[in-house]
């Protein structure tokens, strides 16, 4: 188990990952399985503890390989920003950053024994909070990593996709 010091915050990485669809950008979200420790059965970006010696680059580049076993070489990810967030008794140092994954890499998608499934979600859907299928719910940091950086998220996912795939 990982110990937890109450005055310096965990460090922690997360990617928002769009993937390109004709009717608007969406987003990759994975559900967390019931025996994990945090927020079990909610819907969250990839993401994980960024273990000693890594940069927070090469922690969410891990944990996407990890997760979803698609590694990302350096230049598919963006840093969005960093910030300290509250998830529940615990601070976390988060570092948010933005991919694209191609289509073609959905069908390569083998999840890790922390997450029962995925979907991709309409970017402009879940950055509004609406039009969420009944019984997905997001992980507190996600909705508070989309109210932090959903413009700037929205802005490079208009960037790199082009305003016709974003709605």
């Amino acid at each position: 188990m990982r110990r937890v010091d109450p005055i310096r915050p965990e460090r922690v990485a997360s990617a928002t990952l769009a993937v390109p669809q004709e009717a608007g950008a969406g987003i990759l979200l994975l559900k967390r399985s019931e025996h994990v420790r945090t927020h079990p059965g909610k819907w969250a970006n990839t993401a994980g503890h960024i273990e000693s010696g890594e940069t927070p680059l090469q922690g969410i580049r891990r944990e996407t390989a990890e997760e979803i076993h698609i590694p990302l070489a350096p230049g598919r990810l963006e840093k969005v920003g960093v910030r300290n967030i509250k998830d529940g008794d615990t601070t976390l140092r988060l570092h948010l950053f933005f991919g694209v994954l191609h289509r073609a890499e959905l069908a390569r998608i083998e999840l890790s024994t922390e997450h029962t499934a995925w979907g991709i979600f309409q970017w402009a859907n879940v950055a509004q909070n609406s039009g969420i299928p009944d019984g997905v719910e997001m992980t507190p940091v996600t909705k508070k990593v989309w109210s932090l950086w959903g413009e700037k998220v929205d802005r490079l996912i208009t960037e790199r996709l082009g305003p016709s795939e974003t709605g």
